[in-house]
C-alpha cells in the first residue's frame, strides 16, 4: 500500500497530469476530513479510524505517544518519508521514518545544509526508493503545498508552482511502483488568504483517489478496501473483531419492512408493504417485491429465496 499525502491541497487545485491519470484508474472521491482541520488530527483519523472527538487528541503537530490501534505500528516494515515535520508521521509507529532530525526544517536540531540537501533532492529520491521497495506500507508526506498556502493562500503563483512540483513527483512515484495500490489524498485545504483549522467547505472537503480500481461484487458494489494489500496482521484486533461480528449478524438477520431502516437485532416493526430487504454476507442490499402480506419480521438462519 502506497499512501501519498499532499498536505494543504485544496479541492479546486487538486488537478495535474499525474493525479488525474491515477484517479482515472480507480476511485475518485471527495472526502470530509472532519474537524479540526489540522494535519496531526487528520492523520490520526487516517491511521486509527477515530475522529478527534472520539480520540480526544489535541490538535497540535508535536510528538505524541502512538495511539492504540494505529495501523503503521501494527505493520512490520512500514516506512514514512516526510518532507518536514517528523512528529506528525512519527507519532503513529512507522518502523522507519525519514529524514533524521538534522534534515527536518521544523526541528530545533536542524542543520541548514542538511535541510537544503533534503528538500532539493533527498526527499524525492528517498520517496522513490521507498515506494519501489518491498515495504508493505509506505507514506510519502508532501509539505511544500501547505507551506505555500500559509504564505498567501491557494491563489498565489508560489502555491500553483508547489502543486505542479508535487504532481510531477507523484508521476515519478507511480512510475517507480506501477502495480502498487495507491491512496492519494490531502489532509485539508486553505482559505483564500491562507490558513486552515476551521470548518469551511474549502478547507474540510478534499479530493482523494484510490487506484487501481477496487474489486466489485456481483451487484457492482466495491467490496475491497484501499488497504486490502496490507497483510491481515496489520489490522488492529478491534477492526478484525468488528468485521467478524458484522458478518455473523448479517448471516443471521433477515426481515421485511416498508422502510429502509436497519437494526442489528432484527427488531423492525413490520407493516404491510411492497418491499423486502435482506442483509446477506454481501455488503450490498438486495431489494425485491414480495407482493402484499406476509410482512412479519423474521430472524434466524437465512434461507434461499
Amino acid at each position: 500500500m502506497r499512501v501519498v499525502l499532499l498536505d494543504g491541497l485544496t479541492r479546486a487545485a487538486a488537478h495535474g497530469a499525474a493525479l488525474d491519470a491515477l484517479c482515472a484508474r480507480g476511485l475518485d472521491v471527495v472526502v470530509d476530513v472532519g474537524f479540526p482541520t489540522k494535519s496531526m488530527t487528520v492523520q490520526r483519523v487516517l491511521w486509527t479510524g477515530l475522529t478527534a472527538q472520539q480520540s480526544g487528541a489535541a490538535a497540535r503537530n508535536v510528538w505524541t505517544p502512538v495511539p492504540p490501534g494505529a495501523v503503521p505500528a501494527a505493520v512490520p516494515g512500514s516506512v514514512a518519508v516526510v518532507e518536514a515535520y517528523r512528529p506528525i508521521a512519527g507519532s503513529f509507529g512507522f518502523t522507519r521514518l525519514e529524514p533524521d532530525a538534522a534534515a527536518d526544517s521544523a526541528d530545533a536540531a536542524a542543520r541548514p545544509d542538511a535541510v537544503a540537501a533534503w528538500r532539493d533532492h533527498g526527499f524525492a529520491a528517498a520517496a522513490r526508493d521507498a515506494v519501489a521497495g518491498d515495504a508493505p506500507l509506505v507514506l510519502v508526506h508532501v509539505l511544500a503545498i501547505d507551506e505555500a498556502g500559509h504564505r498567501g493562500g491557494p491563489g498565489t503563483v508560489r502555491y500553483r508552482a508547489a502543486v505542479a512540483r508535487a504532481d510531477a513527483l507523484l508521476g515519478e512515484l507511480v512510475a517507480a511502483a506501477p502495480h502498487a495500490r495507491w491512496l492519494v489524498t490531502s489532509d485539508h485545504g486553505h482559505v483564500a488568504g491562507g490558513g486552515h483549522g476551521d470548518v469551511e467547505d474549502v478547507v474540510r472537503r478534499v479530493r482523494a483517489c484510490v487506484a487501481p480500481a477496487l474489486a466489485r461484487g456481483p451487484r457492482g458494489r466495491p467490496v475491497a478496501s484501499c488497504t486490502s494489500s496490507i497483510p491481515r496482521a496489520g489490522w488492529p484486533p478491534r477492526s478484525r473483531a468488528l468485521r467478524a461480528t458484522r458478518a455473523r449478524s448479517a448471516a443471521r438477520c433477515r426481515w421485511r419492512s416498508p422502510t429502509p431502516i436497519a437494526t442489528p437485532r432484527c427488531r423492525v416493526r413490520a407493516r404491510r408493504g411492497a418491499w423486502s430487504r435482506r442483509w446477506s454476507r454481501s455488503p450490498a442490499w438486495a431489494w425485491r417485491s414480495p407482493g402484499r402480506g406476509r410482512a412479519r419480521p423474521r430472524c434466524g438462519p437465512r434461507r434461499p429465496s
